[in-house]
């Protein structure tokens, strides 16, 4: 698992081993979706930056429809979007959104 974290006195914290633990196992599913959506979109790397996008969501490709979204809970993924454009930008989306997509689903 690589280096423990450890304490100003090079030992081992315990509440900080388990806390990196707890955030590991809450990521795997998140690893686990990458994993699958990267065997279920083999093209995704000739699908090319929307530079005309009009709506956020576009920003997402072709993992948009895995996340059957209503138009409520369109409207609110909107909102995350844009704020990571306004974070990072459109671009980052773009080239991030298989991650993103995965923490989501």
């Amino acid at each position: 698992m690589g280096k423990k974290p450890t304490d100003s006195k090079n030992r081992p914290n315990e509440k900080m081993v388990e806390s990196y633990q707890r955030a590991l196992s809450n990521y795997i599913p998140v690893l686990k979706n990458i994993d699958d959506l990267d065997e279920k979109y083999p093209g995704k790397y000739k699908e090319e930056y929307p530079e005309d996008w009009k709506d956020p969501l576009e920003l997402y490709g072709c993992y948009l429809e895995e996340l059957h979204l209503n138009e409520e809970e369109k409207a609110k993924e909107r909102i995350t979007i844009n704020e990571f454009i306004d974070r990072h930008s459109a671009k980052w989306v773009w080239e991030n959104r298989m991650w993103l997509v995965a923490e989501t689903i």
